[in-house]
């Protein structure tokens, strides 16, 4: 039987707030600049409120602001992308198609050809663009690479396209009785409830 769209909402959220915790939890003792990023947008909101500046200056002093301090910031993105890619491809693959989210609300990834849990490489598949994992190494890749111009430009088309990804997956999702995201079409694969029976005999077959 289908997993419905609410358990799989639910698990994900579950996810998010683990990999989320994690980072704050690995990133903790890492620099932090907010505050001088603050600052510096502070300051200039100040010049732009007492006409000191006009609105084209205040605009372009802004991006330079964001975009200096996402260029400085390489190591925080980069733990977040292996932390996804550890958790939901390699820990869901080992783990017969369940995150800890799925494990919860009684929920498995399986490949819809064969009904067993999907191999690392469709695991891939359906994760890398669903969580913005390719648009996030190609964000970090400009960071050290390109202009301001070329990387605000960029980021901007990702950030587009990750959006058009999500809507279409969500309203598939919903629309379709398999609840089947763009990113299952695209692997080939459906979510399901958990087989109890199965997942033992896989686990009992690995020890053996």
């Amino acid at each position: 039987m289908k997993a419905t769209f609410y358990e799989r909402l639910a698990s994900y959220i579950i996810d998010f707030l683990i990999v989320s915790s994690l980072l704050s939890i690995i990133c903790y003792k890492l620099p932090d600049n907010s505050n001088t990023y603050i600052e510096e947008i502070n300051t200039i909101y100040e010049s732009y409120t007492n006409n000191e500046i006009t609105p084209t200056d205040f605009a372009d002093k802004y991006l330079d602001i964001v975009y200096n301090e996402e260029k400085k910031d390489i190591l925080t993105p980069t733990i977040s992308v292996i932390l996804t890619i550890g958790y939901f491809i390699v820990f869901q693959y080992l783990n017969n198609g369940q995150t800890l989210g799925k494990k919860i609300l009684k929920i498995q990834v399986v490949d819809k050809n064969t009904n067993t849990p999907p191999s690392i490489l469709k695991g891939t598949i359906r994760t890398i663009f669903i969580l913005n994992i390719a648009s996030n190494i190609i964000t970090i890749i400009l960071r050290t690479c390109v202009d301001k111009n070329t990387y605000l430009i960029t980021s901007t088309i990702l950030s587009i396209f990750n959006w058009i990804f999500l809507v279409i997956t969500i309203v598939l999702m919903i629309s379709k009785s398999s609840c089947r995201g763009l990113h299952d079409l695209m692997a080939n694969t459906i979510v399901i409830k958990e087989r109890s029976w199965y997942n033992a005999w896989i686990n009992r077959s690995r020890i053996n």
